[in-house]
């Protein structure tokens, strides 16, 4: 009777062997592709970053643009308040000379 309970542990032994080796593979394949899908995560989060920093190099960009259209559309107002000041002038002293012309012509 003791080798049927001999051969009894002897099954479950082996079966408990087996199924902690199958265990033991499966969290061997698990880790492994814990490690690549980490790998693939780590490299999509730096591509992500880059673009994050591309994207902020780009808005410096632009936002320098604005500013400098800005200081470009402020320079041309004032060039133009200029010619209108200046035209102003020119119409005032072109009225006066005819005003001049006609008195002497009156004379």
């Amino acid at each position: 009777m003791t080798n049927k309970n001999h051969s009894k542990s002897d099954k479950k032994t082996r079966k408990y062997k087996q199924r902690r080796a199958q265990l033991l593979a499966e969290v061997a394949q698990l880790k492994k592709e814990g490690a690549e899908q980490s790998k693939k995560t780590d490299k999509k989060f730096e591509e992500v970053s880059e673009q994050i920093k591309e994207t902020g190099k780009e808005v410096k960009e632009v936002v320098e643009g604005l500013r400098q259209v800005r200081i470009a559309s402020e320079q041309l107002r004032i060039a133009a308040e200029k010619e209108v000041i200046a035209a102003e002038k020119v119409r005032i002293a072109s009225e006066n000379h005819g005003e001049r012309i006609g008195r002497i012509g009156n004379n």
